[in-house]
This record gives structure tokens, C-alpha cells and sequence, in this order.
């Protein structure tokens, strides 16, 4: 017996199926295992030792030479670029994240609540480390960040009002035209730029980076009309090079022309590294998902959407209704509404105001929830701690 599942997205509403016991994918097995030959063991531990380099002269001398002693050792091309799958994925929890934060935010609270930041870090000479030396010094800033007093700035005045302090966070490396990284991060909170400057100055003062006071900027979001589009473009584009970005722009070649190049031509050089990260709680959240019965109420929502053409062996496990879900759901009747409030109100609670006990029980309710398929676990029931569970149950 499979299990039926509805997901809302930003543009579309996802309805799919999933059987009460996980299969077992028998690729994934042959995928685990490890090929190595003796000729190759050279090759792999100078792989290792170029891994382990810290300072380097020059970035993209270096990333040529890295690509080329992998290729010849893992016999396949260096990933440049996010799969599909990861860019789904990413963009999922950052616009859920940002959704969550937008529905719970009240602007007479100004800025003493949970908010969206959206940073750009950069290093201002020519990059001399390895990227790897740059991210984990990205990791420690955010981390001390989270520990130092977030105090309100206002007309240019540290005031000293103390502010919420940074919880949750999303970050993307990247790299420039000329070779070097930099970070786009989001925060949940309002961040005091001047501690920002500071914080991020240390670190790579640190590693040997001077004129680093204005390596930090904020974006302002004021005039954004779909923030969530905004910051999700900048964590998941392609890394192309500019002469490509402004062939596709000016509509000169299309996405699908781009196959016909290689990689070394189009992209800008890689990330030898991680090339994003989040908190720990956004690395398990997607989309609002709701399940059973529950998933009649959006009959009418689904009504107002277009329902998207997919091919025969798929229109058995999968539909797809587009259309600019939140709009059309401000015309639907208060119970779905409602519903949609419940769930934000829950990943909120789920974010914020939880213990990690209390996480962890509501992450393995959740799992609870697919194996067993159960009419009741999903129908209104009179006790209103009940129904917190009921909600929370169907959380992801």
C-alpha cells in the first residue's frame, strides 16, 4: 500500500506517492564500493597531499593541476555544478526557510524578531589559500558570530539594544571572473554590520588578507518584490563565466545550447571544496508536505492551477499542478488557508522553539507517520495537544 503525499511549492503543487517500506535502491550498493588499482596508488596519494595544501600562488594554476591529477584518478570529470536534485533540494529549504520567516513576521516587533538577511562575503586581494582553508574560516565565522552580542544600530549609532542572535543560516561559495571565492549567506536575523565588518575583517586578517573592512556587505531587500526568487537564484545558478551568462541573458544561445560546451569553456573554475552549507535544522526542511485525507482540501486549489503535461511513465506515480501557488491560495476559502498557517506555524515552532529532544521525537513521529498509513493519525481530533501532533506528525 503506498502513501499518498501532497508538497507546496512556491510555483507548483507536487502530488506523488511513497510505499510504507523503503526499497532498497540496488545501484547505490554498487555505487558504495571502491575501485582502486595498485597503479592508481601513486596518483591517489598525490590527490591527497594536494587536498591538504593550505597556501598557494596562484588559484587557477592550481585548480587546473587539482582537476587534472583527479581526472586521472577517478577516471571521471570534477562536478562543477549542482545536479538537478541538489538545486531542488537547496532551493526548497531556503524558500520554505524564507516563506516561514515572512509568514511569522509582524512589523510593529521591528527589529527584535526573527527576519531575512541576505550577505555577500568577499576577500579582497588576490586568493593565496586553498579553498578549503577559506570555508572552514567562513564555518568559524558564522559559528563565533552566533556567540557575539547582536546589538541594534540606528542613524549610524550603536544604540545597545540587544537583538536576537543568529540561529539558522544558508551559505553558497562561489567564484569570481578572476578565480577567487566568495560567500553569499542568508540569516534569520537582523545582523549589526558593524560586528559583521569586524568578525569577517579578524579572520582574514588572520590568514594574512589586508584591507578587509569592506569585505562584508548587506543586500538590501527592502524593494525585492519575490525575495525568495532572489536568494535562491544567487544559491543555485550555474557558476558561468560572464561572456556566457551574457549570451544567455541577451537569449544569443538557450539553456539547452549550453550542453555543447564543455565545462572548462563555460563554467568559471570550481569550488575544490563544499560549495554550500545551512544549520542543522534547514539540512531536513522542504516544502510544506501533508498527507491522507488531508490532502483532499487543496481540490480547490489545485482547480485554480494548471495541471502540467508529464510523460506516460510518469502520470501514474506523479502530478504536477502550476501556478503561482500563494496568490492563488489568498483566493481559496479559510479552512485551506488555515491549514497553510497550521503548517508555517509548526516549522516555526519546529525552528525555534523547540528543544533537540523534542525535535528528534517530532523527526521520528514523522517517520512513524510513512510507515505506518493510519485514517486516523490524519483526521481533526478534539484535543488541542492532539492536534498539535496530528500536525506535527506530518511535518515533513
Amino acid at each position: 500500500m503506498s502513501i499518498p503525499f501532497l508538497k507546496v511549492k512556491k510555483n507548483c503543487l507536487v502530488c506523488y506517492s511513497l510505499p510504507e517500506t523503503k526499497r532498497y535502491n540496488e545501484k547505490s550498493k554498487e555505487n558504495l564500493k571502491q575501485f582502486q588499482t595498485i597503479e592508481n596508488t601513486e596518483k591517489l596519494k598525490e590527490l591527497v597531499e594536494l587536498q591538504e595544501k593550505t597556501e598557494i600562488e596562484d588559484v587557477k594554476e592550481f585548480t587546473k593541476y587539482y582537476l587534472l591529477k583527479y581526472e586521472e584518478v577517478k577516471k571521471k570529470n570534477y562536478k562543477r555544478n549542482f545536479s538537478v536534485t541538489q538545486r531542488k533540494k537547496i532551493a526548497d529549504s531556503t524558500n520554505t526557510f524564507i516563506d516561514c520567516i515572512k509568514h511569522n513576521y509582524r512589523k510593529k516587533h521591528g527589529f527584535n524578531q526573527r527576519m531575512i538577511t541576505f550577505l555577500t562575503l568577499t576577500i579582497p586581494e588576490k586568493q593565496k589559500h586553498t579553498d578549503k582553508v577559506l570555508v572552514k574560516a567562513l564555518v568559524d565565522f558564522i559559528d563565533h558570530l552566533k556567540k557575539v552580542k547582536n546589538t541594534l544600530i540606528k542613524d549610524k549609532i550603536d544604540t545597545k539594544e540587544q537583538l536576537l542572535k543568529l540561529e539558522n543560516y544558508v551559505w553558497r561559495a562561489e567564484t569570481t571572473e578572476a578565480g577567487n571565492i566568495h560567500f553569499h549567506l542568508l540569516f534569520d536575523c537582523y545582523v549589526n554590520h558593524t560586528t559583521l565588518k569586524r568578525v569577517w575583517n579578524n579572520y582574514l586578517q588572520k590568514l594574512g588578507y589586508k584591507g578587509g573592512e569592506n569585505a562584508a556587505n548587506i543586500h538590501n531587500l527592502k524593494n525585492i518584490k519575490d525575495v525568495g526568487d532572489y536568494v535562491t537564484k544567487y544559491m543555485t545558478k550555474q557558476p558561468l563565466n560572464d561572456e556566457f551568462a551574457n549570451l544567455l541573458k541577451s537569449g544569443q544561445i538557450s539553456h539547452s545550447d549550453l550542453d555543447n560546451y564543455s565545462d572548462d569553456v563555460k563554467y568559471r573554475r570550481p569550488i575544490l571544496y563544499t560549495s554550500w552549507g545551512s544549520s542543522r535544522s534547514l539540512k531536513t526542511l522542504s516544502a510544506p508536505t501533508f498527507s491522507g485525507t488531508e490532502i483532499f482540501d487543496f481540490n480547490e486549489l489545485k482547480d485554480k492551477c494548471q495541471k502540467v503535461e508529464l510523460k506516460e511513465d510518469l502520470k501514474d506515480y506523479i502530478k504536477i499542478y502550476k501556478g503561482k501557488i500563494y496568490d492563488l491560495l489568498n483566493s481559496c476559502g479559510y479552512k485551506l488557508k488555515h491549514k497553510m498557517k497550521q503548517k508555517f506555524d509548526l516549522i516555526y515552532r519546529w525552528l525555534y522553539d523547540k528543544t533537540d529532544i523534542e525535535r528528534n521525537l517530532i523527526n521520528e513521529l514523522s517517520w512513524l507517520s510513512r510507515q505506518s498509513f493510519d485514517k486516523q493519525i490524519f483526521e481533526p481530533i478534539p484535543s488541542k495537544k492532539n492536534q498539535e501532533k496530528l500536525i506535527i506528525g506530518t511535518l515533513f
